[in-house]
């Protein structure tokens, strides 16, 4: 049996609305928790989806009971061989077991079972209480090809069907390291996230024990709270309150945490409730409010609890959730408009065919046939894309930015933007073009909402004899320094309820897969520009360039203002 291998993810500096901050949970005593009460499993099985999608590694969210929640991508040498026969199921517990004991928080376990496979986990930690793993198994790591032998005697051994057997090995996932490692570098985050969600959920159906430990310590409690009598004045503010709402005191009764108070203080004291739950939105930020009724003090305290984060993260989720349902509806349609699409051509190639037909109507069909080829490109377009290769190819980089240009035109067309184009010769590299349209798709689109009306867009392939750099530069109102340093983190978004969040991370996610850099340059009302610079592999010498003709005396820049089209 392999020794485990351990790896700690390095939080870096961020702030407290980042999501994704290692930032410690508070201590509370919420007794034995259940992973399947504190998070939305419908929810987080669509992230783990749509991220199983974009990087191909199986994974799952199993509690501590050994109860999976969540499981997406997991192979056939699992689920019917390995996980079937009792003795190989012995081995895939044992591993279970191995790799679910002793994980601190923020780090995974690499391990290789008895069954020869590799498996990978990281923690779920709510209040200091271990509910679950997030796990990631059956694969083969690219620099380390499977022992064929060894399976070939454990089919033998186990009675499995050897060439059945072979086969589901040879489906296994052949995954770098620094793949996986990025993977689980997102996964031990995506933890983090979790349990503070998780922790937030208790919090949001009231943790009356937690609460009244610290209405004990209010001028230590690291939350808000403050205190009025019944007429509504203010009469206590604790020192988190203070610091966190500096115009409480001045404001009073006006103050937006007071909203509606008059109703809340009227239906405490006429004994409707003692207590309340609401959510209030103040200095940006959105709170989880719990109102007590003191009568004995003729008092009522708020406490608050920051779920700013919470939310965020909660609507990106959804949102992602329903541009993949978008997603998948488009590519449904255009599969059913392809069969009438042929039959109405056919139609109308044999109308065209008819003797005597009137030079008029010949003109009106033609019309019609053009326009039919139009959508028959759209749909034929947008089945290609979901039907694309994933494994890398020679890509020419100045055809996957040409498509990315048409596909975005109507876009274009209703900015009335200007795009201009530099290229230095048909550059070709290796790569998964279905993934660098997706790149450039998403820098293209951030361009366009960032630019005016008529604004300028400039596109550049430049090429040596060791890469190639595409740059993306637009005259749109540029990005502040502060705002910069957190484009690239997950659900980070400045589009409000339009944005995900999730656009320049992925994009980052697979420039940095193929190999390369993402930079960006950005002056507030100047501009923004772009640069992918993408390595050629070592054996493959010098730029190749085809089919093209020299550069013209212009610079070869060509301008294309899609105006009216």
């Amino acid at each position: 049996m392999s020794t485990p291998f351990r790896a700690k993810v390095s939080a870096e500096k961020s702030s407290p609305a980042d999501p994704t901050s290692e930032q410690p949970l508070p201590e509370a005593d919420f007794g034995s928790l259940e992973l399947a009460e504190i998070v939305d499993v419908k929810l987080l099985h669509s992230l783990i989806d749509d991220f199983h999608a974009i990087v191909n590694i199986p994974m799952g969210i199993i509690d501590m009971k050994g109860k999976m929640l969540v499981g997406v991508g997991w192979q056939d040498i699992c689920r019917t061989f390995h996980r079937v026969h009792p003795e190989t199921c012995k081995n895939c517990i044992e591993s279970d077991t191995e790799l679910a004991a002793d994980i601190a928080p923020g780090e995974f376990k690499l391990y290789k079972c008895k069954n020869n496979m590799w498996d990978i986990a990281t923690p779920l930690i709510v209040c200091n209480q271990h509910v679950g793993n997030i796990f990631s198994v059956q694969i083969v790591f690219d620099d380390e090809p499977p022992d064929v032998e060894f399976f070939r005697t454990q089919a033998r051994r186990y009675g499995f069907n050897e060439e059945q057997y072979l086969a589901a090995l040879a489906a296994v996932p052949r995954l770098s390291r620094e793949h996986v490692n990025t993977c689980m570098t997102f996964l031990t985050k995506l933890a983090h996230m979790i349990s503070q969600n998780g922790y937030n959920s208790l919090v949001a159906v009231s943790s009356q024990q937690s609460l009244a430990h610290l209405a004990s310590f209010p001028e230590l409690n690291p939350n808000p709270i403050f205190e009025t009598d019944l007429q509504g004045k203010i009469t206590y503010v604790n020192p988190a309150a203070r610091l966190r709402f500096t115009n409480l005191g001045e404001m009073g009764a006006g103050h937006t945490l007071l909203t509606g108070w008059p109703s809340i203080l009227a239906s405490l004291k006429e004994g409707v409730e003692r207590s309340m739950v609401r959510e209030v939105e103040a200095d940006g930020s959105v709170f989880h409010q719990e109102i007590h009724y003191l009568p004995e003090r003729a008092t009522v305290r708020s406490y608050f609890v920051d779920i700013t984060a919470h939310k965020r993260a909660e609507q990106a989720l959804i949102r992602c959730e329903k541009l993949a349902s978008v997603g998948r509806m488009a590519v449904a349609i255009a599969h059913e408009i392809n069969n009438p699409l042929e039959a109405v051509t056919n139609l109308l190639f044999i109308t065209k065919e008819i003797e005597g037909l009137p030079q008029s109507a010949r003109h009106f069909l033609e019309t019609a046939d053009a326009e039919l080829r139009r959508i028959a490109h759209i749909t034929r377009q947008s089945l290609g894309f979901y039907r694309e290769s994933n494994t890398p190819a020679l890509t020419s980089v100045n055809a996957v930015l040409e498509s990315t240009v048409d596909l975005l035109k109507s876009k274009i067309v209703a900015k009335h933007a200007m795009i201009e184009k530099q290229w230095d010769g048909d550059v070709q590299v290796t790569a998964v073009a279905g993934e660098l349209r997706q790149v450039f798709s998403n820098l293209l689109v951030n361009s366009l909402d960032a630019i005016d009306e008529k604004g300028t867009i400039k596109l550049r392939v430049t090429a040596n004899h060791r890469c190639v750099r595409v740059t993306i530069a637009d005259n749109g109102k540029g990005i502040s320094a502060s705002v910069r340093q957190h484009i690239f983190e997950p659900f980070f978004t400045t589009k409000g309820t339009v944005g995900t969040g999730l656009g320049l991370w992925i994009s980052k996610q697979i420039i940095e897969k193929h190999g390369g850099v993402i930079q960006v340059h950005s002056k507030v009302h100047r501009g923004t520009v772009i640069s992918i610079v993408l390595r050629f592999p070592p054996n493959q010498g010098t730029v190749p360039t085809v089919g093209l003709n020299p550069p013209s005396t212009d610079h070869h820049i060509k301008q294309l203002r899609l105006t009216g089209l």
